[in-house]
Formats: C-alpha cells, structure tokens, sequence
C-alpha cells in the first residue's frame, strides 16, 4: 500500500502499475485536471497532449463534451495506421485551411491538420513522425468554419 498525500487530503493506494494506471483509477481523487490527465492517458501513444494549453483544452467541455473526447482519442490511437485514420468517415481527419487574417494558426510553420470528435466540435494539432501534437480543442466550431 502507498500513502500519498496532497495537501491536506491523504490517499491510500493499493496498486501502482504506471502512472497512466494511477491516473485513469484515481484522477479524481487526485484532483488531476483535465489537460494533465489527458497528457498522462496518451502519454507514448499516437496522441501527444504535451503542447495543448488549460486555456484552450479540455477544461472548457461539459462532461459529456468531455467523455465525447476521450472516447474519439481513444479510437483515434486504437486505429492500425495513418492510413485507416485518413478513411475513417467518423473522423474526418483533414487538412485546416485557414486564410488571411482568419487562419488561427498562422504562426505555426507545421500543415495543421483536425478531426471531429463530435458534430461540431474539433481537434486541431499537427503530425510529428508517427505521432500527433494537439494543441487546440475546439468547442463551438468558429476555426473550423474558417479552414
């Protein structure tokens, strides 16, 4: 058994296997937010949560907003290659178009790329070798209208 204590609330935990374990059993009791959880739960996967900002990440969602998300990420890194994510109709995993002074990610040099986790609500990040970097969760579709 580990005791771990955060501030002035103390936990007993009965197994660690990882920190992705602890974090999925017992984020709550942790208080772990949102934009930390998702880094610890796709941590080593196809799903780079390191760059995506409290401000612009999960912590805006609904909870069901939210589990819509992390049922699509979850499909997202179970999918066999690039290739079957490309043909997956629910994901519609697309290039951002953005132009002029409504391209939201002007500043980056990297090809933006979105998917949908849900109507209209879109995940917007780029590819970095066989991994992808999020780096904006999109609640009310505004960019994605614009690209």
């Amino acid at each position: 058994m580990l005791d771990i204590q955060k501030g002035s609330q103390k936990y007993e935990v009965l197994s660690i296997y990882s920190p992705r374990y602890l974090a999925q059993n017992h984020y709550i009791d942790l208080n772990i937010d949102r934009c930390d959880y998702l880094k610890i739960r796709y941590e080593g996967t196809r799903i780079d949560c390191s760059l995506l900002e409290k401000k612009s990440g999960p912590d805006q969602l609904e909870e069901s907003e939210y589990k819509q998300l992390l049922g699509t990420l979850d499909k997202f890194v179970q999918h066999e290659s690039w290739d079957t994510i490309d043909r997956d109709d629910g994901l519609e995993y697309k290039r951002y178009h953005g132009a002029g002074k409504k391209n939201y990610f002007a500043g980056y040099s990297q090809t933006i790329m979105k998917f949908r986790y849900s109507e209209k609500q879109r995940v917007f990040g780029y590819r970095k070798g066989d991994r992808f970097r999020v780096i904006l969760i999109e609640r009310d579709h505004k960019i994605s209208n614009n690209g």
